[in-house]
C-alpha cells in the first residue's frame, strides 16, 4: 500500500470519527475526494494498482449498496434507512484506497465491530428489555406501539474506521 494512501485514509478516518461523534454524519466533501486520491495514487502506481483500487471501490461502496437497497421498506418504518449513504460512500473510498485484497479484509473486520457496536448500544439503550421482548416476540405489540420505539441508530462509519484501522494494523505488513 503506498504511504500517500495510509496517509489519506488515516486522515479521513480521524475526521469520520470526529464527525460521526458530533454530527453523525459523513460529509459527501470527504468520501468523495478520498474515493478520487485513491485512484489518483493507484494510477501513479500504476495499471496493476489502478485496477486494484477501482475494484476495492465496487467492492466496498457494493456491499453497503445491497443493505441501503433492501433497507428501502425501513423508510416507511422508521422514516431512514437501517444503513446510510455516507456509510457507503465511505466504505466505497476506504476500497478505492486500500485496494481489492485489503477491503476484503476491512470488511471482515467492520462487520464484527459493526455486530459488537450494535449490541453494546442495544444493551444500552434504555428499552433494551422491551425491545428483545419485541424480537423474540414474547412480547405482543400493535404496529403503533413498535413504531414508538425510537430506532436505534449505530454510527457504522465508527465500525468502518476501526475495520479500516484494524487492517491497516494488521494486514499491510503482508
Amino acid at each position: 500500500m503506498p504511504i500517500a494512501a495510509l496517509i489519506t485514509l488515516a486522515a479521513v478516518l480521524i475526521v469520520v470519527v470526529y464527525t460521526e461523534l458530533t454530527r453523525r454524519k459523513i460529509p459527501n466533501w470527504l468520501t468523495g475526494s478520498a474515493t478520487g486520491l485513491g485512484f489518483l495514487i493507484a494510477a501513479f502506481e500504476g495499471g496493476q494498482a489502478l485496477v486494484s483500487s477501482i475494484l476495492g471501490f465496487l467492492l466496498g461502496f457494493g456491499f453497503f449498496f445491497v443493505f441501503w437497497i433492501c433497507g428501502k421498506s425501513s423508510v416507511k418504518t422508521h422514516g431512514r434507512r437501517p444503513v446510510s449513504g455516507g456509510d457507503m460512500k465511505l466504505m466505497g473510498a476506504a476500497g478505492a484506497l486500500l485496494g481489492f485484497t485489503l477491503v476484503q479484509i476491512a470488511l471482515v473486520y467492520m462487520a464484527v465491530l459493526g455486530a459488537l457496536l450494535a449490541v453494546g448500544m442495544l444493551v444500552w439503550s434504555p428499552d433494551a428489555w422491551t425491545r428483545v421482548q419485541i424480537a423474540l416476540r414474547i412480547r405482543k405489540v400493535g404496529r403503533e406501539e413498535a413504531v414508538k420505539l425510537q430506532p436505534l441508530l449505530v454510527p457504522y462509519g465508527l465500525a468502518i474506521a476501526g475495520g479500516c484501522l484494524l487492517t491497516l494494523l494488521v494486514g499491510v505488513g503482508r
